[in-house]
């Protein structure tokens, strides 16, 4: 209501149209068109044009004009020099189609298209035409300004609407009509801000991708600030974007509706020197492209999600004086952010850094150079999902003309979706106040410079075995653990042991002592955790010494006749099957070098330490085997009427 009384009272109204807008936005729709009749402006100007029927722009049967009293029909043309209507407002009223069929040399104050119920403007079929408005161009309520007739078979897709002011949708804007199409540019003449509102609930906006929105202002200072409807689209689509900024500010203010959509038409794109862009809705998210963004001019985030780059190596590069702000909403970014001679102020909200990966050996994840200045402070939060390829830094500030101060925020290295065993670099001329680790189980934060303050490196494996075990000679001697559960189910440890790699487990094999007992078995296991780190414990079995009980002492009578001694047996039979070194095997005690040893039928020994032996008879039915890489000893002769397997490593080694 604001912006259209001002029509009436003064032209020059430019200064006014941020608070008027403001006043717009908080009243009912309806009430914005009670103030228009059908006829045009509630109160016409001298010089003010409106449709009188269908038709061409340039034709004078189209246009009726205000003398300043009455609504006059031009019908030849000395009424209507040029064939255009002046400078004045002009109006679409309802039931009229016009066709701007000609370029005007001079901008109209003020385009109004529809009354309530119709109204359509539409640009030339054959030849690209160039419209300009010096004040606000109002699409309302079921008017429509489009490219071309849908009937048409227009591909004319560098038709102009050249607004000074500001535009406001409350109807139907398809500047994407089959082939055909319209760009805009915002050129904010007079030095004040200009508004792109399409957030009516009657609003319906359909943009061209290569030319949708040129932002061109008068003064780079500027602000043209863009309300999304929730029927906004690119070339019809929700996934292309639409803006380009040579000069002035490009901000998405406060506001209800949820918007979702790429901004930029072209994947890498330049805020340049005199340009800047500001998110300051919470309900907008910036969709992110594929490709990184060159900022020289300045970037301004307090509310909302912007995100940059789809993939791996897309990144955001300050420089040129270039600025960054974020104090509130949430910046993701697929690779790095880097200030190169630009300021970078992080005083609150998230900037998520290399969420698909950086890949440059020269510029860290997060990376501030020598003349660039760097204020970080308040509640800001720097997260980093993946390190850095090439294992170069992922945080590096460096001190130099640049002015560096850190009093706040948090460092947080390593996220949910960071790859297991994750270890990230820090390299900082000054403190950076907090650093942490997302999970000590899987990130290693490794500081390459003593000011980089807090850092995380997790202790180094420490692996400890089981108790030791002691036997009696006749006990059988345990297997070895076969996996890392069962070492630890028994008593094992492994400080960290959340970092551990279960499939890294070994047995790496024993040591005996001797084959009689008493004797020591030693064994050794091995295990690694995610970062490399290598854990080894030994665990021992003690096998006693078989205590024999001491015989009864038996007085029998002296005899006369010689008594016939008989030497000791020096055959050591097997009486079950078993390992070698189990004296269960023998029948209590492990064969030695002067022992001759059979295997009868049915019997397998199997050879699972160094072992000795003077004669050795292998039985028919018999067999021996190997378990490991071991040396069976024979002092004496061999004979074999069974099984001997030697497998791959098996050794008989005749001393004899």
């Amino acid at each position: 209501m604001c912006l259209h009384s001002n029509y009436f009272v003064n032209d020059k109204i430019r200064g006014v149209q941020l608070v008027c807008q403001k006043f717009v936005r908080n009243i009912p729709i309806i009430l914005f068109f009670v103030l228009f009749s059908l006829s045009g402006f509630a109160q016409p100007q001298n010089g003010d044009y409106r449709s009188n029927h269908s038709g061409n722009w340039d034709s004078p049967a189209t246009w009726q004009r205000f003398n300043g009293t009455n609504w006059i029909e031009l019908n030849s043309e000395e009424e209507y020099p040029g064939k255009k209507p002046g400078t004045g407002h002009v109006t679409i009223k309802d039931g009229h189609t016009v066709s701007i069929n000609i370029s005007p040399s001079y901008p109209i104050k003020s385009l109004f298209v529809g009354g309530l119920t119709s109204g359509i403007l539409q640009y030339d079929e054959i030849t690209a035409r160039t419209i300009t408005i010096s004040g606000i161009v109002t699409i309302n309520q079921n008017g429509v300004i489009r490219s071309a007739d849908p009937t048409s078979a227009s591909t004319i897709r560098t038709h102009l609407l050249v607004v000074q002011g500001s535009i406001i949708n409350n109807g139907i804007i398809d500047f994407c009509v089959g082939l055909s199409g319209v760009g805009i540019r915002f050129t904010g003449v007079g030095g004040g801000n200009s508004t792109f509102n399409c957030q009516s609930a009657t609003g319906h906006t359909n943009l061209l991708e290569s030319t949708g929105v040129s932002l061109e202002m008068n003064n780079a200072s500027s602000v043209l600030l863009f309300y999304p409807g929730s029927d906004f689209k690119v070339e019809s689509t929700t996934t292309k974007g639409f803006l380009k900024i040579t000069k002035g500010i490009f901000r998405i203010p406060s506001g209800t509706i949820t918007f979702v959509n790429p901004i930029f038409n072209v994947a890498n794109y330049v805020i340049p020197k005199e340009g800047g862009f500001e998110l300051s809705n919470p309900n907008a998210t910036v969709t992110g492209q594929f490709g990184s963004v060159d900022n020289q001019g300045i970037i301004r985030i307090t509310a909302g999600t912007y995100n940059i780059g789809t993939t791996s190596g897309n990144s955001i590069l300050s420089h040129n004086n270039g600025t960054f702000e974020l104090s509130s909403g949430v910046v993701n970014i697929a690779g790095r952010f880097a200030l190169s001679e630009a300021t970078g102020n992080l005083n609150g909200g998230t900037l998520n850094l290399s969420i698909f990966g950086n890949e440059s050996s020269s510029e860290a994840s997060f990376d501030c150079n020598q003349t660039s200045n760097l204020d970080i402070s308040k509640t800001s939060l720097i997260t980093f999902s993946t390190p850095n390829s090439k294992r170069f830094d992922d945080i590096r500030i460096l001190n130099g003309t640049g002015t560096k101060s850190i009093t706040g925020g948090t460092f947080q290295m390593g996220t949910a979706a960071s790859p297991a065993a994750s270890t990230f670099f820090v390299n900082s001329d000054i403190t950076t106040n907090k650093i942490t680790v997302f999970d000590e189980c899987s990130i290693r934060v490794i500081s390459r410079n003593a000011a980089s303050g807090t850092s995380s490196d997790p202790i180094s494996l420490e692996f400890t075995s089981p108790e030791n075990i002691t036997l009696k000679c006749i006990e059988s001697i345990p297997d070895p653990y076969n996996n890392l559960q069962a070492f630890i189910s028994t008593g094992g440890k492994a400080i960290y042991n959340c970092t551990l790699l279960p499939s890294s487990f070994k047995y790496l094999g024993q040591t005996q002592s001797g084959t009689n007992c008493p004797y020591t078995i030693t064994r050794t296991y091995h295990v690694n955790d995610i970062f490399g780190s290598v854990g080894t414990a030994s665990q021992q079995i003690f096998v006693e010494a078989e205590v024999l009980p001491t015989p009864e002492t038996v007085v029998e009578p002296v005899k006369e006749e010689m008594v016939s001694l008989k030497s000791a047996l020096l055959n050591y039979t097997a009486t079950q099957s078993g390992n070698w070194s189990n004296p269960a095997t023998w029948g209590g005690m492990v064969p030695t070098a002067s022992d001759d040893v059979i295997i009868p039928n049915g019997v397998t020994v199997t050879i699972d330490a160094a072992a000795v032996c003077g004669n050795i008879t292998i039985q028919a039915g018999g067999t021996v085997k190997y378990s490991g890489a071991y040396t069976l000893q024979v002092n004496g002769d061999w004979t074999n009427n069974g099984t001997y397997t030697g497998g791959t490593n098996g050794i008989v080694e005749f001393t004899g």
